[in-house]
Order: structure tokens, then C-alpha cells, then sequence
């Protein structure tokens, strides 16, 4: 897991301030030090079943007609699978 927040190339004593903070995460990549909560998202980006509150709250969401075109035009197969669900 890689953390990043918004901070000035010249002084990086200066953050934007905007409080926003990029998380990066590497769903092939090593998992120690990894809480169990991101740990579950990577395993069902992976494909796994959803597991824990925060997966299983994204896999009941049903995604629109034009999200799953989306995601099949972008090859995410795996992901749209059984989205048709809403």
C-alpha cells in the first residue's frame, strides 16, 4: 500500500491543505502490514467473495446498464459478472 497526500514540489513543508489523501494498492502485490478490511477488498478485486462489511456493502450495489458497458468495454469482465443483478 503506497499513501500519498497533496504537497508543494518546491516546499514540502506546504500541503494543499484540501485534506485529500490517494491510496494505491496493488491487488498482486505482498500483504503484510495490511489491515483485514483492505486485505478483503484486494481478495475480491482478485475475484474472491465479498468478505467483511465493506466488500459486501459494494457487492449489493447494483450498477447501472451504462457502468456495466463501461466495465466490459474495459475488459473488467470478472467484475461485471452478475452485475445485471440490478
Amino acid at each position: 500500500m503506497y499513501t500519498f497526500r497533496e504537497t508543494c514540489a518546491e516546499d514540502a513543508t506546504l500541503e494543499m491543505g484540501d485534506e485529500t489523501t490517494k491510496i494505491f494498492l496493488n491487488s498482486k502485490g505482498k500483504r503484510e502490514g495490511i489491515d483485514s478490511d483492505p486485505a478483503a477488498f484486494l481478495d475480491y478485486i482478485e475475484g474472491k467473495a465479498p468478505k467483511g462489511k465493506f466488500t459486501e456493502t459494494i457487492a449489493d450495489v447494483p450498477l447501472s446498464p451504462a457502468a456495466i458497458a463501461l466495465c466490459r468495454w474495459r475488459g473488467f469482465f470478472v467484475r461485471c459478472e452478475g452485475a445485471d443483478r440490478g
